[in-house]
């Protein structure tokens, strides 16, 4: 349903919660640290600075903060507004080390279930555009909690066996004319819902 009202009928995304601003915020400020447009992070976050610091300055690291990936149904890259994009996604952190890919995704939140989902993706679209890798680390950063999860993805796993699961699952996308809602507790969070004066009935 989400996909129907946000893609099918174009109705605007909404107004960012506060939360989501922080985060946006913060991101802003992870991005201007690496790029050395800042020289101090902000006091909530600045725990992470020596962390950050490492990868920033490594001799043998090429940096490519907020990485935009497309890829057309066959997984080629093309350009973000490209008519034959079919997933395109922002990685909050590209590193292209001697021996494989690193990507960092900066949470301020809390850590979900779902976020796992997230680390195969940007193992899958990473792998799929820079094929001269044989292995990625998916990692996200939680900078509240001071807590980290990676993930290791080989070339095989990501792409002949994750890929194709994900495919089944977006499928039904652009097979279903319904669009039924599927209600759950991330309800509250969609600028579409019931709750927060959207078309959705819950």
């Amino acid at each position: 349903a989400q996909y129907k009202y946000r893609y099918h009928e174009n109705l605007p995304w909404g107004p960012s919660a506060p939360a989501a601003s922080r985060g946006q915020e913060t991101h802003a400020n992870v991005e201007a640290f690496l790029k050395k447009d800042i020289q101090v992070l902000p006091v909530e976050i600045n725990y992470y600075t020596q962390f950050l610091t490492q990868i920033r300055d490594h001799a043998d690291y090429k940096l490519r903060p907020e990485m935009k990936i497309a890829v057309d149904k066959e997984w080629k890259a093309v350009e973000w507004d490209s008519p034959d994009v079919w997933f395109k996604a922002i990685l909050d952190l590209l590193v292209e080390t001697p021996s494989q890919l690193q990507v960092y995704d900066w949470k301020t939140g809390k850590i979900y279930d779902d976020h796992q989902g997230q680390r195969e993706i940007y193992g899958i679209a990473s792998l799929s555009v820079l094929p001269d890798y044989s292995s990625v680390t998916t990692m996200h950063v939680y900078l509240d909690l001071r807590q980290n999860r990676q993930t290791i993805y080989t070339r095989y796993l990501a792409l002949d066996v994750l890929r194709p699961k994900w495919e089944g699952r977006v499928a039904r996308m652009f097979t279903d004319t319904d669009h039924i809602p599927s209600p759950g507790w991330h309800c509250k969070w969609c600028p579409y819902s019931k709750f927060k004066g959207g078309p959705c009935q819950f």
